[in-house]
C-alpha cells in the first residue's frame, strides 16, 4: 500500500510539472490564418474606409535587432475595403521571438516595438492587448488542443465585452497572431497548422471572394446587434452558424427560399456556413 501511494504522489508530480510547462510558439512551422475589420486597414491604408482583411502569417528567415536573433514575420491574403474593389496583398510584417526564460514574446516593426504577449499570469492578473487604456482581467485558465498538443489557455473577457477572449501559450489570442481589439476594430484567429505535422490541418491561403459571388448573396448588416439578413440570388437550402471554436450556435436545414433572417443571442465572432441550389458559401460575421 505504501508503494502505491508512493506511485501516485509521483504521477501528481509528472502531471504537475507537465501542465506547468511553458509551451513556445513555433514560429519556424507555424502558419496563422487571421481575420480583420479595421477602420483604414492594417496591411495597406484605404483613409477612411472600413476593409475587411484576411492573411496568412508565417516566418522565414532571421533578422538581427540589438544583436538579438528575431524570426522575420511575412502575411499573404487579401484586403476588400468597403468603397473599393478588393485586392491580393503580400509583404513583411516585423519581427518576432520568444523569450522562453520569461515566458513573452517580442515583436517589431515599423509602428511597434515591446512584448507582444507576457504569459506570467494568473486568475485576477489583468491583460491589455488592445488599442484600448481598459484593461480586462484573467477570470480562468485551462486548456486549448492545437496540433495534437495542449497548450495554456488564459481566459477574460474583452475590453469592448463583446465576448469571451484567451490567449493561448505557443499559438496567441482569439484575435489571432496580431490582435487588434478596438471601439472600430476587431480581429479574430481563423485557423491555426504546423508545416511539417501530420495531425495539423492545413490553413490555406484565403483567396479573395470573386464579385460574382459578392453580388449573388448579400448579408447584413456586419457588424450586427439585432438580426442578420441573408439575400441570395438563388433558393437557400439550408444556414449553419458557429462560433470561432467550432461550436454550433444555429441550425435550420429547412428554409426554401431567397431570404433568411438569423437572431443570435450571444455577442461574438461567427462563421456562416449558407447552402444554396448551386454552391456552399461561408462567410464571418460579428454580433455585438
Amino acid at each position: 500500500m505504501k508503494n502505491f501511494v508512493i506511485v501516485i504522489f509521483l504521477s501528481m508530480i509528472s502531471l504537475i510539472g507537465i501542465s506547468q510547462k511553458y509551451t513556445p510558439f513555433d514560429f519556424s512551422n507555424g502558419v496563422w490564418i487571421c481575420g480583420y475589420f479595421t477602420k483604414g486597414g492594417v496591411f495597406e491604408f484605404y483613409g477612411t474606409d472600413y476593409v475587411r482583411e484576411e492573411v496568412k502569417f508565417y516566418c522565414q528567415g532571421d533578422t538581427l535587432i540589438n544583436d538579438t536573433i528575431y524570426r522575420k514575420l511575412f502575411y499573404i491574403g487579401y484586403a476588400k475595403p468597403t468603397m473599393t474593389p478588393q485586392k491580393n496583398i503580400s509583404g513583411y510584417y516585423g519581427a518576432i521571438r520568444n523569450d522562453s526564460i520569461h515566458k513573452r514574446v517580442w515583436f517589431k516593426n515599423n509602428n511597434n516595438y515591446g512584448i507582444l504577449y507576457d504569459f506570467n499570469l494568473d486568475v485576477g492578473d489583468s491583460i491589455r492587448y488592445s488599442c484600448s487604456e481598459s484593461e480586462a482581467k484573467i477570470n480562468s485558465i485551462d486548456s486549448a488542443l492545437y496540433c495534437n498538443t495542449y497548450h495554456k489557455k488564459y481566459n477574460y473577457i474583452d475590453v469592448n465585452n463583446i465576448a469571451p477572449s484567451f490567449i493561448v501559450e505557443g499559438i496567441g489570442s482569439s484575435g489571432g497572431l496580431i490582435p487588434v481589439n478596438c471601439l472600430t476594430s476587431f480581429s479574430y484567429l481563423i485557423c491555426y497548422s504546423e508545416r511539417n505535422n501530420a495531425v495539423c490541418d492545413t490553413c490555406k491561403t484565403p483567396t479573395a471572394i470573386k464579385e460574382t459571388e459578392i453580388n449573388k448573396l448579400q448579408i447584413y448588416p456586419n457588424p450586427t446587434n439585432d438580426v442578420l439578413k441573408v439575400i441570395s440570388e438563388d433558393p437557400i437550402l439550408s444556414i449553419e452558424v458557429t462560433d470561432f471554436l467550432g461550436k454550433l450556435i444555429y441550425i435550420n436545414y429547412n428554409i426554401n427560399n431567397e431570404r433568411a433572417e438569423i437572431m443570435i443571442q450571444q455577442n461574438g465572432i461567427f462563421i456562416i456556413k449558407i447552402k444554396t441550389s448551386n454552391k456552399t458559401i461561408i462567410r464571418k460575421f460579428i454580433k455585438k
